[in-house]
């Protein structure tokens, strides 16, 4: 069964909203969008090979996709984990093209594509510290000390791997990720002890889904922009242009004459990606550039928005309605069924 489905990491959210808000000339615009293109394909990369675990017998595994969870002061994520009674799998996923060498020494991998070489960490390395991590994570909460895999999983099934002579933990843990499904049946063979019953592992799954926290960024601090630098104004997204004005709970564009009844909405939610998590009626006058305080309590009060505090004095924060539910993400996959 899928306990946590992948959603789209707050970070590529947070960068398509920067750039919607950076001016054109922008000095950090190049690095935004090289970042954003790098984040895209490693969410890419994790989606293709969700389209895989729906081949699995969906009710022999507990499968968390996106997992986030702090042990002792620090964070730590994994992939995609896989939870049976038996054992569990972690799978680091690379969405790497080209030729893919694995240095056993330095224990360093090197990507030769299109002429350019790229050093990365090694993420059989990482997948590891994983492994180590989630077994602390595991123990501090009370649950058996069950077996843990892993594997690297290639989404890129044109990449070709190589390893220095004698690597051969690369050959037995580094995989397409067309080899999933027959890779994870020959590691369910190795495992015939149960650790877990169903009402431990229902135990397990509410744990972790309650300890599950999402990364959330800085992102105008990771680049170093100030928020004054951010452009402020309600988006029409048929000229591009911020110039949309409120009229009769409308937004009309005095520029193209272009009606959006959602524009308003968008504007709040770059809000809550870029500047902060919570938001005053004046913050948001400024940031929409509407006319007066009662335009600005209309939009907040139509959002269902949690607050706190009266009148004046009111916080509005951050919920999952305040956040966009697409992304411009194109991508190969396939919804598990849940089941046991």
């Amino acid at each position: 069964m899928i306990a946590l489905e992948r959603a789209i990491p707050l970070i590529i959210l947070m960068l398509e909203a920067l750039l919607r808000r950076l001016p054109n000339g922008h000095p950090k615009r190049k690095e935004v969008e090289e970042s954003l293109r790098t984040q895209k394909a490693g969410y890419n990369g994790e989606k293709s090979v969700d389209y895989y675990l729906n081949f699995l017998d969906q009710g022999k595994f507990m499968i968390f996709k996106g997992l986030r969870l702090k042990n002792n002061g620090f964070f730590f994520q994994i992939d995609t984990l896989l939870i049976t009674p038996f054992f569990a799998l972690i799978l680091e996923i690379k969405n790497w093209g080209g030729d893919i060498h694995f240095d056993k020494n330095f224990c360093q991998v090197f990507q030769e594509k299109d002429g350019k070489t790229t050093v990365y960490t090694n993420p059989i390395s990482q997948a590891r510290l994983q492994t180590l991590r989630l077994r602390e994570w595991l123990k501090n909460h009370n649950f058996p000390d069950i077996p843990i895999e892993f594997l690297v999983v290639m989404s890129n099934n044109s990449s070709r791997l190589k390893a220095d002579p004698g690597y051969y933990e690369v050959f037995k843990k580094v995989i397409h990720e067309i080899r999933l499904v027959e890779k994870v049946s020959e590691i369910e063979k190795q495992h015939k002890k149960e650790f877990f019953s169903i009402n431990e592992l229902k135990k397990l799954k509410k744990n972790v889904l309650a300890k599950h926290t999402p990364y959330r960024p800085d992102i105008l601090k990771n680049f170093s922009i100030s928020t004054i630098e951010i452009l402020p104004g309600i988006l029409c997204s048929t000229c591009l242009s911020y110039s949309m004005k409120i009229h009769y709970g409308k937004c009309h564009c005095v520029h193209c004459g272009y009606v959006s009844y959602t524009a308003h909405l968008e504007a709040v939610r770059d809000y809550f990606l870029l500047i902060s998590p919570s938001l005053t009626n004046s913050e948001m006058r400024r940031f929409l550039k509407l006319e007066n305080d009662k335009q600005a309590y209309n939009i907040l009060n139509s959002m269902n928005l949690p607050f706190t505090g009266t009148k004046r004095g009111r916080v509005y924060y951050e919920s999952p309605i305040a956040k966009p539910a697409t992304s411009s993400i194109n991508s190969k996959s396939g919804k598990g069924q849940y089941s046991r």
